[in-house]
């Protein structure tokens, strides 16, 4: 046989063995996906969500853009965006009177009749200071009362919800622990939104909780309570016209002649001021532990013991409070009355039954403390973050106060609550 042709069988006879093996053997796509060795192969892949829980995250959402303005907000437009609780596209009804007060969705405000009205809002309260009806845009009360908390959450888990009630609750601290003050320009009307009450005072810093929508009648007028403010900022004189005294006066509506316990509030203040601005050597010098003393032995003289008086008091420098919940003590604990005298023979104060060391030791522990200068918790918000650690509670206090004195208390209250069913 020729030799060519027995070298191409024995060729042919090869190939088919070799060939299908090959094929059958062929590498699939994925071994081309290699992990270097290093690389455990095992462990799954995995999201790391950063989350802020932080205290400021229970300030309202939605505030003025001017830093100025602190916990004022009157910024309000209907062609904005505000996420929060309630559908925007929807409106709400607050339900009263039940077992478990709450808002409700309604069809819209046409048809409805209220004495305080735009395309977006309907209060209507009788010549008695009774609210009969309060509703609203879902737009307009996420600007009002949405915290960001709230917002985090809705977005995370849809909101906290109590499977109870069938609620969803908004959580709030209002402005620095109290009010956030909020106006629709032209209404008549200035609403509040805090958080719930400490000890049963609205005043009283609060860390937040169940948020309130409070309705005053009347709209607030806090252009000298900012520039109270900017003058507290400023370091510029106490006393005289343009002077810090004078503008608290006015954004508080009192002087000093009309009444002790007005008299209390403003020298506790100037105390602040001067100890934050210079030492405490300077306060001893214009002897303002004994200024302050004097003013609140007045207001004891005129039957108002120091345990009477809380964080809602004007007089707050002069309280005392021997209970446990309520630790705070100013003033009032340097005060002894004939009656523990005689009880307590082993009482060191002196005089009439003052020490002036307590006074002095009070006083500072007040503007110190945390009722005017120590952020009461631990971020304090950026809303405040322009004025200076010496003034941390002064902006938000005297805006509160403010509105307070100007308007008087609310006409209703309403709890953050909306039925939803799922």
């Amino acid at each position: 046989m020729n030799k060519k042709r027995i070298l191409l069988i024995i060729l042919i006879a090869v190939s088919s063995i070799i060939i299908p093996s090959a094929m059958v053997n062929a590498a699939a796509n994925n071994d081309y996906c290699i992990l270097p060795p290093f690389i455990v192969s095992d462990v799954n892949p995995n999201l790391l969500l950063m989350i802020d829980n932080s205290a400021s995250m229970n300030e309202v959402a939605y505030t003025s853009t001017t830093s100025a303005d602190y916990c004022y907000d009157d910024t309000y437009s209907d062609v904005n965006s505000y996420a929060g609780y309630f559908e925007q596209d929807k409106y709400y009804e607050f339900n009263s009177g039940l077992a478990n007060d709450y808002f409700a969705e309604i069809a819209s405000l046409s048809g409805l009749t209220c004495n305080y009205q735009t395309s977006y809002l309907c209060v209507d309260i009788n010549a008695g200071g009774q609210v009969l009806k309060f509703a609203a845009s879902g737009k307009f009360l996420n600007w009002l009362a949405a915290s960001k908390i709230d917002i985090e959450k809705k977005i995370l888990t849809g909101g906290k919800y109590d499977a109870a009630d069938q609620v969803l609750i908004a959580e709030s601290r209002g402005c620095m622990g109290v009010r956030a003050v909020k106006v629709v320009p032209g209404l008549g009307l200035t609403f509040g939104i805090r958080g719930p009450e400490v000890f049963g005072d609205t005043l009283a810093l609060t860390v937040g909780g169940q948020t309130y929508i409070e309705i005053f009648e009347g709209t607030v007028d806090i252009t000298q309570c900012l520039e109270a403010i900017a003058l507290l900022e400023s370091g510029k004189k106490w006393g005289g016209p343009n002077g810090v005294r004078e503008a608290i006066e006015e954004c508080l509506g009192f002087t000093v002649a009309n009444s002790p316990r007005w008299s209390a509030y403003q020298r506790s203040i100037q105390a602040c001021w001067t100890l934050a601005k210079w030492n405490l050597e300077e306060i001893r010098s214009q002897a303002w532990p004994g200024q302050v003393a004097t003013n609140c032995k007045t207001i004891y003289d005129s039957g108002i013991r120091p345990e009477d008086i809380t964080a809602a008091d004007v007089d707050y420098i002069c309280s005392d409070s021997q209970l446990p919940e309520r630790a705070t003590h100013y003033i009032g604990q340097c005060w002894v009355d004939e009656e523990t005298l005689a009880a307590t023979p082993d009482f060191t104060g002196k005089g009439d039954y003052w020490n002036d060391a307590c006074w002095e030791a009070e006083l500072i522990a007040f503007c110190t403390g945390g009722d005017l200068t120590t952020p009461q918790v631990i971020d304090p918000t950026s809303e405040l973050e322009d004025l200076g650690e010496e003034f941390w509670n002064a902006p938000a206090i005297l805006i509160d106060s403010g509105a307070l004195d100007q308007l008087g208390d609310p006409v209703a209250t309403y709890p953050v609550r909306i039925i939803q069913s799922t």
